[in-house]
């Protein structure tokens, strides 16, 4: 009996180690240029987050639906402070904004998260994250661009953040089919031995 809570033990423990969700943010880093995050967990949710710049209506499948956009009111803060949070933990793109992709300035950086158009008008509402490089001025707040203002040029300091959501990969299924059959084959040894 003590040897089949031993084997059931074991295969819990096998499935809970197999099934475990790790939550590790990835950074993007090419050249000392952070040109994005995978894996940033917004109020439990994942997104993958890239530093791009363009317009609003380009990159945001027009940027006239709530659809094109994978943050919402409900969520904007939220999102503003993971990557704020993210900043703060990375020096390097904290001290000097112009590490981040997109932004010309090595003074300040305005990252730009649409997150809903702005019904009758050619703006989209925007949380806006000022990542500048004295510590005391960075602040997140929320605002309004125009959707066809384009962010590119070397001395721009504002750049889009381009949230998606992230996808989580399943536990692999083989070695949790291959431990329950050994469970299933053992239990059955068991019971033609006794």
């Amino acid at each position: 009996m003590k040897k089949f809570f031993a084997l059931c033990l074991g295969f819990v423990s096998l499935l809970a180690v197999s099934a475990t969700e790790t939550k590790a943010v990835t950074l993007n880093v090419v050249g000392g240029q952070l040109l994005g995050v995978s894996g940033l967990d917004v109020d439990g949710t994942l997104y993958d987050v890239e530093f791009v710049d363009g317009t609003c209506a380009a990159l945001f499948s027009g940027c006239d639906e709530q659809s094109d956009f994978a943050l919402n009111a409900g969520n904007i803060l939220a999102a503003l402070a993971a990557l704020d949070s993210l900043f703060d933990n990375n020096p390097v793109f904290d001290d000097i904004p112009g590490n981040v992709s997109g932004c010309g300035s090595l003074a300040r950086c305005f990252v730009v998260s649409p997150y809903a158009p702005m019904s009758g008008f050619d703006r989209s509402l925007t949380g806006n994250l000022q990542n500048d490089q004295v510590e005391a001025n960075d602040q997140f707040y929320l605002t309004n661009y125009d959707i066809f203002q384009d962010f590119g040029g070397p001395n721009n300091s504002l750049v889009y953040a381009v949230w998606s959501v992230a996808e989580v990969p399943l536990p692999a299924s083989m070695p949790i089919l291959v431990a329950g059959l050994g469970g299933l084959v053992l239990i059955r040894r068991r019971r033609k031995a006794s």
